[in-house]
């Protein structure tokens, strides 16, 4: 098998694959008040998710994984949290995410706020008094909602708060529903591995040189090395929809097995 039929063959097996999960969310609506906290980030995200891999499969089939890997990094942190979210059994770790995301939102406004006062010829229409206001009359509002909701479970959580708004740190706490290291594993491979390729830093640029005879040459246009991208999402495609199923968010009987069984037989074989 050539390398344009093996192109062909993972973008069909990606294909199908979102495909498919696009059609479950369709057959599986939800009322969002009606579901958990911890189903409504699921079911959300998995919408996210869906989109960001039909943005990929467009990419890809022009053969721009470069672009591709900048959102194919976002759904591997998005797995990652996921998981650290869903590996404990009451609602405290995405309740801590998201006081985190509030104290980040009432920092920048702090930065803001500091940067008119320097700068007040800046202020106009997007950057003024009144957008300052209400980011930090929102913000302490959330934060204020979500310290309420942890209760007495804070104490805990704050031991190893500087750790967890690191994203290794949060792949070394839920390691632990694994065997030791797996999803450490994700995080340093996949991850960190992406990150040079996701930035276009002076390092993250050498991925569009090339050597040549006497010096170095310019990648430009198209490049048809897609099979890290496809293979990625695949992967955590699958862990989105098998999750769904198990947090009873798709009713009918879905047939995730398939998808396994493919990547098992065509990916890790005949897909090299």
């Amino acid at each position: 098998m050539d390398s344009k039929e093996k192109n062909k063959l993972l973008l069909n097996y990606l294909r199908n694959l979102v495909q498919y999960g696009g059609d479950i969310m369709e057959k599986n609506p939800q009322i969002l008040e009606k579901l958990s906290l911890k189903q409504t980030y699921l079911y959300v995200l998995f919408a996210a998710i869906n989109s960001y891999s039909e943005a990929i499969l467009v990419l890809c089939e022009n053969y721009y994984p470069d672009a591709a890997i900048v959102i194919i990094r976002s759904i591997v942190e998005a797995y990652i949290r996921s998981v650290y979210v869903l590996s404990h059994n009451s609602d405290n770790r995405l309740i801590f995410l998201s006081l985190n995301d509030s104290f980040n939102r009432a920092g920048w406004g702090k930065e803001l706020s500091i940067f008119i006062k320097k700068y007040p010829k800046k202020k106009g229409d997007i950057l003024n008094n009144a957008f300052l206001s209400n980011l930090k009359n929102k913000t302490n509002a959330e934060i204020k909602i979500y310290e309420k909701k942890l209760g007495k479970d804070r104490k805990e959580l704050k031991s190893i708060s500087d750790k967890q708004k690191n994203l290794l740190s949060l792949t070394r706490i839920a390691d632990k529903r694994f065997k030791k290291g797996d999803f450490e594993y994700t995080y340093h491979v996949a991850y960190r591995y992406l990150s040079s390729y996701a930035h276009l830093s002076v390092r993250g640029i050498n991925n569009f040189l090339f050597k040549k005879k006497g010096g170095y040459g310019l990648i430009a246009g198209k490049s048809k090395d897609i099979g890290l991208v496809i293979k990625t999402n695949y992967i955590i495609y699958l862990y989105f929809l098998d999750t769904l199923k198990k947090r009873k968010l798709i009713k009918e009987k879905v047939t995730i097995k398939k998808f396994n069984n493919i990547f098992d037989k065509e990916f890790r074989h005949n897909v090299k």
